[in-house]
């Protein structure tokens, strides 16, 4: 294990390196364009500020800009998922040396000028295709949370010098240009850096989109729908959250999570998008990752119940039952009215063998769904671990009475009658 995570964070940096030294060239080839071009005559603004109406052959470059914002919104979700790789690993030397790449790759991007929002700082080669403010956060709180201390020493020595960067203050220059751009909005327009739907009644066109989403029943139209809306704001994380719905309906997990990632480089508090990501991570068989990202959502929203649910459902798969318990028991404290809770709740007490918990908590589950065919399985089940023949008949009966296709069911039947005509002998 401790092999593969090495060959995990080497493949991760040299990912990240390698996008970034592509993005420089292609950066050069775009300054070049740029510095060829006439700028164009100033002018005065009302305020008395020289405003320049820039005469670039835009054709010419926008190959180069689209090339550089696609690789580096592939630069920004691989150092996200690069990041959230840290919980999984378990291996002292393997934790150094992820923080050794932490700092090789962050040493190298501009994190003030990506936290300013400003696309052209972003999409360069120093820069993130997000406000990375979330990702350094999450870095925190890994270091944070670290025991062993040498590890957490080198994690807080990285940190700090990661904060520094973030919080550093932009230069003149970098200002001027920000001002120079949003006062010439033509400019921007003709980069696309500004989507032209914008300026066309976008609200108007959002919410049409937004509806032919919402009542579409197929995901594959609710997925052209929210794409239209993304294509006019792209940073709208409703759509981006409900598109990752539609793609995991689908059965289309990287496109989910892909969306899922975006909603949190925009919000980090996005509670429903860490959750989100917590149910495809855990459709994907990346167990690690669901439980960061479920934690996450926790953290967010202490009354998820559906998170505690999710968490307790991967816990109890890993055998971890006493936390499974736990975590089944907080989410029906926060919704008692969720039979599958109390189904789920009780077959962790199963496993503990603790069977009138397990009892208990299906009769409460049969009281809320009567019609549920697998919680009359299970509770025929508990009571043939407690050797009542009659009951466990009666409620695989039940059980093959709402669907006569219950294998299981069928099995175990014929196995309680022989050991009720046994009794009878």
């Amino acid at each position: 294990a401790s092999y593969n995570y090495s060959q995990a964070l080497t493949g991760g940096e040299f990912l990240c390196r390698s996008i970034a030294a592509i993005q420089k060239s292609a950066q050069r080839l775009y300054d070049d364009s740029a510095s060829s071009r006439a700028r164009g005559e100033s002018y005065l603004s009302s305020d008395g500020r020289t405003v320049f109406h820039f005469q670039q052959k835009v054709s010419e470059m926008l190959p180069v800009i689209n090339f550089n914002t696609e690789a580096g919104d592939k630069k920004t979700r691989l150092l996200n998922d690069f990041i959230l790789l840290y919980p999984q690993l378990t291996e002292r030397e393997d934790k150094l040396r992820y923080w050794q790449a932490v700092e090789r790759i962050f040493i190298e991007l501009e994190l003030s000028r990506s936290q300013s929002g400003y696309a052209m700082f972003q999409r360069n080669a120093e820069g993130l295709l997000t406000k990375p403010d979330h990702m350094v956060n999450q870095l925190l709180s890994f270091a944070d949370r670290e025991q062993d201390a040498d590890v957490q020493t080198s994690a807080q020595t990285v940190c700090r010098q990661v904060v520094k960067d973030l919080k550093k203050p932009l230069s003149a220059d970098d200002q001027e240009l920000i001002d120079l751009v949003e006062r010439n909005r033509e400019f921007m327009q003709a980069l696309k850096l500004d989507s032209l739907a914008r300026v066309h009644h976008p609200r108007q066109e959002i919410s049409s989109w937004m509806r032919k989403g919402l009542s579409a029943a197929d995901p594959a139209e609710q997925i052209s729908a929210y794409s239209q809306v993304l294509a006019i704001d792209s940073s709208n994380v409703v759509a981006l959250n409900n598109r990752g719905s539609a793609y995991q309906q689908l059965g289309q997990y990287d496109q989910a999570v892909s969306d899922y990632l975006r909603v949190v480089a925009v919000d980090s508090n996005h509670s429903a998008a860490w959750f989100n990501l917590g149910m495809v991570y855990r459709l994907m068989g990346n167990v690690g990752r669901a439980l960061t990202a479920l934690d996450k959502a926790i953290d967010l929203n202490p009354n998820l119940s559906q998170a505690f649910f999710l968490r307790a459902s991967i816990l109890y798969q890993q055998n971890d039952l006493n936390q499974a318990v736990e975590n089944y028991t907080r989410a029906l404290e926060i919704n008692p009215h969720n039979a599958t809770f109390w189904n789920n709740r009780a077959l962790a007490w199963k496993s503990q063998r603790k069977f009138d918990d397990a009892l208990d908590d299906l009769r409460k589950a049969i009281s809320l769904t009567p019609d549920d065919p697998k919680i009359w399985y299970n509770l025929g089940c508990i009571h043939w671990e407690r050797h009542d023949w009659k009951a466990a008949g009666e409620a695989w009966e039940k059980c093959l009475a709402l669907n006569p296709a219950h294998e299981n069911a069928v099995k175990w039947l014929a196995l309680v009658r022989e050991q009720l005509l046994k009794k009878k002998r």
